[in-house]
């Protein structure tokens, strides 16, 4: 049997599609999984003064802060996307850079006061990943989570077939892609301003909004990454190299066709 759950969470809504045999252990799973999305909005969120983005805005400039390993984890993904990328992806991007990830100490750090960072970009392709997570721990073997229908994460697959089927609307046309294990993330360069033709994602190197070149959509081997990428990808499309170097598969949805990373 398929169950659908969803809830509401960073600005957007989850969906989780749950397939198995014993609805009242998936809906108490599904929502737990649910659960831990509404968690990692509470520490990531840079709009409430209790959350750990806020914590490290207000004293991170004044001393390294330890993090526990999960959100290490994210912090350092950050930093190897932000360096792979050439700086296309960077969190702390409202101010010009200046975050420091000390893997040996496990520790972030703040370059200077007035540093603000902005995980929007990454966010929710990490609290798929801890969600899948706990999915994962009770022995659920296929689910399908997305957020905001942008990042979405794939657990095994339906009975019978090769991956679970995302459909990609783009440029007018429509295009299925295979996710079986992995997850997929789509952005683009849409503008929100009614008076200028800027769009919402901006190259932290120049401080200016990037140049719309088209939505693009990558398939990685977790949805944190695949969030990332997407986004540093938009911004530079030179840092394709560097992506396919770390497992990431790019889809140039303009024009239908996977670019030459895509396998």
């Amino acid at each position: 049997m398929i169950l659908t759950l969803a809830r509401a969470a960073m600005a957007t809504r989850f969906e989780l599609v749950l397939d198995g045999d014993d609805e009242r252990f998936l809906r108490a799973v599904g929502e737990a999984a649910l659960d831990e999305v509404t968690l990692w909005e509470g520490r990531l969120t840079r709009y409430r003064r209790d959350s750990l983005v806020a914590h490290l805005e207000r004293h991170g400039h004044a001393r390294a802060i330890e993090l526990d390993d999960e959100t290490f984890e994210l912090f350092d993904v950050c930093d190897d996307v932000r360096i792979a990328s050439g700086g296309a992806f960077d969190v702390a991007h409202r101010s010009g850079g200046g975050l420091s990830v000390d893997r040996a100490e496990r520790s972030v750090r703040l370059e200077r006061p007035g540093v603000e960072l902005d995980l929007g970009a990454i966010g929710k392709g990490f609290a798929i990943d801890r969600a899948i997570a706990v999915l994962r721990e009770e022995g659920i073997e296929r689910a399908l989570l997305h957020g905001g229908t942008s990042t979405v994460l794939a657990l095994g697959s339906p009975p019978g077939e090769e991956g679970w089927g995302v459909r990609v609307l783009a440029g007018g046309g429509a295009r299925t892609i295979r996710l079986d294990g992995r997850a997929l993330s789509v952005s683009a360069q849409h503008g929100r301003r009614a008076d200028a033709a800027e769009g919402h994602l901006r190259d932290p190197r120049r401080g200016r909004p990037a140049a719309d070149l088209g939505p693009i959509a990558v398939r990685a081997p977790n949805a944190t990454a695949a969030d990332a990428w997407s986004t540093a990808l938009v911004v530079d499309p030179g840092a394709e190299q560097a992506a396919r170097s770390m497992g990431i598969e790019l889809f140039a949805l303009d024009r239908g066709e996977p670019s030459e990373s895509a396998t």
